[in-house]
Parts: structure tokens; C-alpha cells; sequence
């Protein structure tokens, strides 16, 4: 959707007559109406916080029409690019960073700007300019794309302070009411949220998941097969994706075999991070639950065992948003594939407790030709 708009406002500039492709004549008319207001907006800019989306989408830009990789940018990029824009776009908005807790690499770009903007006023503190500061400054016009479920880490901008920053300037509010990516819609999202965060579930909370696959995996060297075989002879697209159990800097050991990071050499290069696979579209996702998520017997809910979450930034936060960060992280990742989604729990009672409410889907029926 943010694309298709970049690219509608992109041809409104080059005066191109868009509305002649419209079939339906009453879209047609308004969007022609539409275009009259919207021939002011010449600087159009589409900001990425994170690089390996900011990359593709680089990608993607270069090959259509009338868009140009420079178009995109990453937040410190609007500012530092001295220029004014009509409007920026921004997607993931969610993955915008304020001045708390800042991963390493961050802080420096974080000082650099603000004390740019901010002056004498600068404190180096909780309370400087965020990354979504730096877009409202550098810009007429902001549409903003986000989700406060998939703030995924203590540095991403809050909700609260996320509104408390829109408020001022905020001229329409507009609610996604459906999950266009995922086949199994809102009903699946809903589901998992309520699996993932509820308290005292029993398989009497079990519901039908249609026009979708989703199972448990008993396994993971079966999904392992199942992965390649559908990379290589399917449809492609199928990736599996993991939490922050592990650091990026080390092997990931799964039933005895050592896998590693996308991105990191290596001979089985292929699990992905939240960072890797944040704001992507699947066909297959195949998720692992590491040792920082289990099932506590005790109070009937998901865990987060904290010496096993290789997170700081996630751990500095307190113990219950410490959960919800992880929870969020699982949800965004359980609602990457379009077609399906595999789980495969390293905790053996969060496995079992997943099978209360997903298909089973035992070795023997792991093939790639019966798992569509």
C-alpha cells in the first residue's frame, strides 16, 4: 500500500493521467478530483527504518517506472539530506527509534543529529528528539504506516509516546482492518495473540483455522528438508525465523545440528532474526520458539526465562514488558507467511501446549508434498 501510494503520487507529479487506467468510473472521478489537490506535492520521500528492508525496497524502486532508489531513505537521512519534503512516507513506523536504551551503533548517529536540530537544548537524554521528530521536522506532510504490536525492543518508539508526538499534527487516523498479507486474516492473528498471551487456556479454546496451514512440528530436521525442498522445487520464499534465544554472533543448535544467522557465512546460512525478516512477505514461515519462551505449568501461561534472552536492551525494560517485547516479537513472526506458518517449540511443555490448539504435524507427514 505505501508503495502503490509513492508510486500514484510520483505519476500525479509527472502529470501523468492515472485515472484513465482505473476501470471503475466512480474511482476514476475521484481520483481524477484527487489529483487537482495533490499537485502540490513534488519532494515525495519514503523512509525505512530498517536496512535489509530499506535494501529491497531499493530494489524494487530501481525496477519500477517513474521511481528511484533515491527516493528511500533512513531516518537520519531526511534530516541529513538538507532538503524540505511535500511528504514523507514511512513504513514500519513502529521500527523508529527514540533516545532510550540505543543499541551501540545508534548513540552516535542519535547525538549527531539532534544536536543538529535540538541546539543548546540537547540533554543527551530520554527526552531528545526520536527518529519520528526528525520526520515531522524535515517534512510538510507524513504518512505513517504503524502497528504498536510490532514495536519489538525498548529503543522502538511506544505507543503512548508515539500519539503524544502525532497529536498535534495528526490530521486523519485510518485503521487497517484486515491482515491482507496472511490468508488465515484476522482470525488467525487473534488467535495466536490470544495463545500467545492468554492465561489458563485449555484445548476448549481451540478454534478452526480455515484457508490456512498451521501446525506444530515434532521434528525440526523434517522442516529443515521441507525448507530447502520448497526453496528449491516449490514456490520459494519459505524461511525459518527465530527469537532472540541466540546472539548474532553465535551458532544456533537445535536437536544436536548447528545452523547460523542469515547473513553470517556459513554452510547452513538460512534461519533469520526478527531484524532480517521484520516488514517481509512469505509464502511458508517456519517459526522456532528457543529456550528464552517456555510453558510454566505453575501459572498456565507463556514464560520468559531472562538468562536465556540474549536481548539486553529487551531484559533492561522489566520483566513484564520484557515478556510483552518477546510475545510481540513471536506474533510478528507467527504472521509472516502467507499460505502457512510451522512452529517448532524447543520447550517440550510449550510444544505440548501448542498442540492443544494447532495441528500436529508428525515426521512422517513432513513431506513437502503433503504439507500444502
Amino acid at each position: 500500500m505505501a508503495v502503490y501510494l509513492v508510486k500514484l503520487l510520483a505519476d500525479l507529479n509527472a502529470q501523468n493521467k492515472v485515472w484513465k487506467t482505473v476501470e471503475d468510473q466512480q474511482d476514476a472521478d475521484l481520483l481524477e478530483e484527487l489529483a487537482k489537490k495533490l499537485s502540490g506535492i513534488k519532494e515525495i520521500g519514503f523512509v525505512v527504518p530498517m536496512i535489509e528492508l530499506r535494501n529491497t525496497m531499493k530494489r524494487i524502486f530501481k525496477s519500477i517506472e517513474g521511481l528511484s532508489p533515491d527516493m528511500i531513505y533512513a531516518p537520519e537521512e531526511v534530516v541529513l539530506k538538507e532538503k524540505y519534503f511535500d511528504v514523507l512516507i514511512v513504513d514500519e513506523a513502529h521500527r523508529l527509534y527514540q533516545n532510550k536504551h540505543l543499541p551501540q551503533g545508534a548513540r552516535a548517529k542519535f547525538k549527531m543529529v539532534n544536536e543538529k536540530l535540538m541546539g543548546d537544548d540537547y540533554k543527551n537524554s530520554s527526552t531528545d528528539l526520536t527518529e519520528l521528530d526528525w520526520i515531522i521536522k524535515s517534512s510538510r506532510m507524513q504518512v505513517l504506516f504503524y502497528d504498536a504490536r510490532q514495536a519489538i525492543r525498548t529503543p522502538d518508539i511506544d505507543k503512548d509516546r508515539f500519539t503524544l508526538i502525532c497529536e498535534p499534527h495528526l490530521y486523519k487516523y485510518i485503521e487497517l482492518s484486515s491482515q491482507m498479507r496472511c490468508k488465515g486474516g484476522n482470525g488467525y492473528y487473534e488467535y495466536v495473540k490470544k495463545i500467545l498471551e492468554g492465561e489458563n487456556l485449555t484445548e476448549h479454546d481451540y478454534k478452526e483455522i480455515k484457508n490456512y496451514t498451521v501446525s506444530v512440528i515434532n521434528d525440526f530436521s523434517k522442516i529443515v528438508e521441507f525448507v530447502n525442498k520448497e526453496n528449491t522445487d516449490g514456490q520459494g520464499l519459505c524461511k525459518i525465523v527465530a527469537g532472540p534465544a541466540w546472539s548474532m554472533n553465535e551458532d544456533i543448535i537445535i536437536d544436536g545440528k548447528t545452523y547460523h544467522w542469515a547473513g553470517v557465512p556459513g554452510e547452513n546460512n538460512f534461519i533469520y532474526s526478527i531484524h532480517k525478516i521484520q516488514g517481509f512477505d512469505l509464502n511458508f514461515g517456519v517459526v522456532v520458539f528457543g529456550r528464552e519462551i517456555y510453558y510454566n505449568k505453575e501459572t498456565k501461561r507463556i514464560e520468559i526465562n531472562k538468562k536465556n534472552l540474549k536481548d539486553n536492551h529487551t531484559k533492561s525494560s522489566g520483566d513484564e514488558k520484557m515478556r510483552e517485547y518477546i510475545l510481540d516479537i513471536y506474533l510478528t513472526l507467527m504472521t509472516r507467511g502467507i499460505y502457512g506458518t510451522y512452529i517448532y517449540a524447543m520447550d517440550p511443555d510449550l510444544r505440548d501446549y501448542f498442540k492443544k490448539f494447532f495441528a500436529v504435524n508428525h515426521e512422517d507427514d513432513a513431506k513437502a508434498d503433503e504439507t500444502h
